[in-house]
């Protein structure tokens, strides 16, 4: 049944880019983005996936590259294919050094370093963790960044005096401790 629902959802998509002239290209980034975003919201995230990731590989110039690379780091940190999540998210810190979402990527890459025990790469993304935002918590007692993914999932970054705690969805994903 699943297999069924995939391809009902995946072969109209195929046979658009198949079928479509290449100066029509650049409107069909758009739909193809809008068309995963609405996947995800209805849970459908494999078939999301498969959507974005066709984005980054049919429209390299997209206005939704910057979303789709992060869509597609997310799901592969959320099926623990953790080598491709972090190319995925060390591709987007690259090449979009200022985006809002920079935050979430290094703290994927900072989990996943966690995990593999390398604590040179830990100390490293901490430090860049650290230095990302310049905090001043005058009469606040901590300072947020917020992120909302194209997976609909939530991140917060939250900026205490002596730590810093980084959630996706409620969910704590890293804390550091300065």
């Amino acid at each position: 049944m699943r297999e069924k629902t995939f391809f009902k959802k995946f072969l109209p998509i195929i046979i658009l880019f198949v079928v479509t002239p290449a100066n029509v290209y650049s409107q069909k980034d758009q739909e193809l983005y809008y068309q995963a975003v609405q996947l995800a919201r209805e849970k459908e995230v494999d078939i999301a996936f498969s959507y974005f990731d066709l984005l980054l590989h049919c429209f390299p110039n997209s206005k939704f590259r910057e979303e789709s690379l992060f869509a597609v780091g997310e799901y592969y940190f959320s099926i623990s294919a953790y080598t491709e999540a972090r190319e995925s998210f060390e591709r987007f810190i690259k090449r979009y050094s200022h985006s809002p979402a920079k935050i979430f990527a290094l703290s994927y890459l900072l989990k996943i370093s966690q995990q593999r025990n390398d604590y040179i790469k830990v100390k490293e993304l901490e430090k860049q963790i650290i230095k990302f935002q310049q905090t001043s918590l005058v009469f606040r007692e901590f300072k947020k960044l917020q992120y909302l993914s194209p997976f609909l999932k939530q991140y917060r970054a939250l900026y205490f005096i002596d730590h810093i705690e980084v959630y996706v969805d409620e969910d704590l994903l890293v804390k550091i401790n300065f």
